[in-house]
């Protein structure tokens, strides 16, 4: 399963679980401003898609080589951003100056985030798919359900708003 069917087999579930917002708790401290609340976006940057995308390919994981197309695509992706934001050519030094530094963290202290391992992980890998609850979910709690017709966790708004309970 390539890593669009992995992202397109993603519920709000795991999209909780595995896209922080750009913000690991161990790299809080060490992040730009603009990086902290992609929701509020300062300046216009809005780095919410981008980060979730880098998110979801840590996920996935696999070789040294995929961690470093993820972190090029990650960088490409911020770059966008900070061209689509349309502030004037005069001031992108700034954001490129901030984008730099957020993709030189992650990509050299990245690795403990990485699933290094001899194959991809696939849909099946997804948290929503574990029959536990994430304790994560319990610490924060959020109202989850099992949808048993489905075999798979969901917030118990998606699962309402779906019809499935």
């Amino acid at each position: 399963m390539n890593e669009i069917e992995l992202k397109d087999s993603m519920n709000d579930y795991d999209k909780e679980l595995i896209c922080n917002g750009a913000r690991p708790a161990w790299l809080s401290e060490m992040l730009p401003d603009f990086i902290e609340d992609p929701v509020t976006p300062y300046f216009d940057l809005d780095f919410y898609q981008p980060a979730s995308k880098h998110d979801v390919d840590y996920f996935e994981g696999c070789t040294k080589k995929d961690k470093k197309i993820a972190d090029k695509e990650f960088k490409k992706a911020m770059k966008r951003a900070i061209k689509k934001a349309g502030h004037p050519w005069y001031t992108r030094w700034f954001y490129y100056y901030k984008m730099w530094q957020y993709f030189k963290l992650v990509s050299w202290f990245g690795d403990s985030s990485f699933y290094f391992a001899k194959k991809k992980r696939t849909y099946l890998d997804l948290p929503s798919y574990k029959l536990a609850l994430d304790p994560r979910m319990r610490e924060d709690k959020i109202q989850c359900v099992w949808v048993e017709t489905e075999r798979r966790w969901y917030l118990r708004k998606q699962a309402q708003n779906q019809g499935l309970i």
